[in-house]
């Protein structure tokens, strides 16, 4: 009979161990927080829309936090179906103060000591590049606008990015030429053309129609 090398181990020892260790390992008691099963109202990991923001000045700031002229109450950090996991800006105290809150908020939310899942950075690429982050919201200087979005739509976000979509005609063009390539999702921040009960767009119809008299500029 062959020798067995040292360090081997025949099947019967290892369906043994094996098996121990399973038995083990469901005998113990699971400790799982009531947010990972959605109780208390709240929505579970898997069916929330992660998010990371790029340019936290006052328009994506109130995006992220809530402000006066906000529509989402307590901004995106405080919506049940999001999870803000990424805060981009090159000014370094406007990220930092940003990401804490956010984190302060989620430590209130959920319960926990220190909550520290929201992460910081100046380079927009590295939010890009993360892959557990689904969409991201845009709101830096205008010039940025297109080639940001063009490349989260390229890295697989969807992307709500800020007024306008694009500094030329040609670069919306081409923006919308790449979304649609690699089929995101893509919404320009036109709130007040469709919401506040319509009036914007009630507006313009009352002085295409001439409702309202010939306008003089």
């Amino acid at each position: 009979m062959k020798p067995k090398a040292a360090g081997t181990i025949n099947r019967r020892t290892f369906l043994r161990q094996t098996a121990g260790a399973l038995g083990a390992a469901l005998a113990a008691p699971a400790i799982v927080p009531a947010s990972v099963l959605g109780r208390n109202g709240l929505i579970p990991p898997s069916e929330r829309v992660t998010m990371g923001f790029i340019g936290v000045g006052g328009q994506g700031g109130g995006h992220l936090l809530g402000g006066a002229w906000t529509y989402v109450a307590g901004g995106y950090a405080g919506r049940k179906d999001a999870q803000v996991l990424a805060v981009c800006d090159v000014w370094r105290d406007r990220r930092e103060r940003a990401c804490q809150r956010v984190n302060d908020n989620y430590t209130a939310t959920y319960g926990k000591g220190s909550y520290k899942a929201c992460e910081c950075y100046a380079d927009f690429r590295e939010v890009l590049a993360r892959g557990d982050i689904d969409a991201v919201l845009i709101a830096t200087p205008a010039h940025w606008h297109a080639t940001m979005t063009a490349m989260a739509a390229a890295a697989g976000k969807d992307v709500y990015c800020e007024k306008p979509t694009a500094v030329t005609v040609r670069e919306s063009q081409a923006l919308l030429a790449t979304v649609r390539r690699y089929g995101r999702v893509y919404q320009a921040g036109t709130q007040q053309r469709s919401e506040y009960g319509a009036r914007f767009r009630q507006a313009c119809e009352f002085v295409r129609s001439g409702r309202i008299g010939k306008l003089k500029a």
